[in-house]
């Protein structure tokens, strides 16, 4: 498994210090496909005080320390390492109510979301693949890691996150996995909004119209406005489909890119408030553009409202800005406008990174305040 260096450096150093350490993850699971990883997690049975020690030379985050992750920030970016963990019982299907460091790499894989994300590497202990991921793979199977319900009742983001993978690697969907998901669905009503709308975001430009489709009970709990599209008979000759099989075949006909997405699955949404009869039993749907225009604003006004800021200290004197949610533009789009705004601000401009839709930046702390609201300003006015 390839791993570029400033990885394996992490590693190294963890080895030489005495401590097993693993990249873990997604950088493992696009390994097994032949793909090359974006990101690259690591995790180690070295406590959190010990990793801050061995890296002490470094810039540091440690947003996330009281939870066993310290960011070590790098010429490729901030890469985490968290200390092996278990958890206990999730009560608001978010946070476990405590966190207790292992020292066994197994006992940490156990608390992952599905088999193909648990999965750890190193260069000299090879694979740790307790719950048989790359047989999944091989198999095109997804499947959670353990009791689906208990899985999703810990985070039903796994839910959407679970959609995503199996579009994305054109994987089928345990049966048990997917009756899970089903039955949990309303458990994302628990959730920040800002946490849906961002999966929501990835997970769109992956769809085809037949995944569109066996989705829908699940898209729908994740925006309600198109729960009444489901099945919905629209007694027209014209057309050939219930109403949400018809947006699907649209969601699967237009380019993978996300405005062009989020107007195909909404483009019918007032066609429902609007469903008429006549006297011939053919169904009308007057006026329903201008309803759906304005249901359809609301719901991405929603999203929109999502949209939200990160401020994390890497030290005493950085700060690391993100944008979260930007998933109506491209992230090189969101990416230049932050830039603009901080630059005409006159920020110091440290290091700016990309995902799939967040931005970050890190400047000095000082400037921290400053830089969100001039971000503010250059997106929303």
């Amino acid at each position: 498994m390839y791993l570029p260096e400033p990885v394996l450096a992490c590693l190294n150093a963890l080895e030489h210090a005495g401590f097993a350490a693993y990249a873990v993850g997604g950088c493992v699971r696009d390994a097994c496909l032949g793909q090359q990883a974006q990101d690259f997690d690591l995790c180690t049975a070295a406590l959190p005080e010990q990793i801050q020690q061995i890296f002490a030379g470094h810039r540091l985050v440690l947003a996330g320390v009281k939870h066993g992750t310290v960011g070590v920030v790098t010429p490729m970016g901030v890469i985490e390492i968290t200390t092996f963990r278990s958890e206990g019982d999730y009560l608001d299907n978010r946070h476990p109510q405590w966190v207790r460091f292992v020292a066994d790499i197994d006992q940490d894989l156990a608390r992952r979301d599905f088999t193909i994300n648990a999965m750890a590497y190193a260069p000299g202990r090879g694979f740790a693949d307790p719950f048989g991921g790359r047989e999944d793979l091989a198999r095109k199977q997804l499947r959670t890691v353990g009791d689906p319900a208990r899985r999703f009742g810990e985070d039903a983001l796994r839910i959407l996150r679970g959609l995503r993978f199996a579009a994305r690697y054109d994987l089928t969907i345990h049966p048990d996995t997917w009756q899970a998901m089903c039955a949990q669905a309303p458990l994302l009503d628990n959730l920040a909004r800002e946490r849906v709308f961002e999966e929501l975001c990835k997970l769109l430009p992956l769809l085809t119209w037949q995944r569109t489709v066996t989705y829908g009970p699940i898209l729908a709990a994740a925006i309600p406005e198109l729960k009444p599209l489901l099945g919905f008979d629209q007694h027209n000759p014209n057309h050939a489909y219930d109403l949400f099989t018809h947006v699907a075949h649209v969601v699967g006909a237009v380019p993978p890119e996300l405005p062009l997405r989020w107007a195909a699955l909404l483009h019918d949404i007032g066609k429902v408030p609007t469903f008429t009869l006549d006297e011939n039993g053919r169904g009308h749907f007057h006026g329903h553009a201008a309803v759906g225009a304005e249901l359809a604003e609301q719901v991405l006004m929603e999203k929109r409202e999502a949209i939200g800021f990160e401020h994390v200290n890497v030290d005493k004197t950085v700060a690391k800005v993100s944008i979260i949610g930007a998933g109506m533009m491209s992230t090189s789009g969101v990416a230049a406008l932050m830039f603009e705004a901080l630059s005409d601000a006159k920020i110091n401009i440290q290091m700016i990174s990309t995902s799939e839709i967040k931005v970050s930046v890190l400047i000095p702390e000082e400037q921290a305040d400053l830089a969100v609201k001039a971000i503010h300003r250059k997106f929303f006015g």
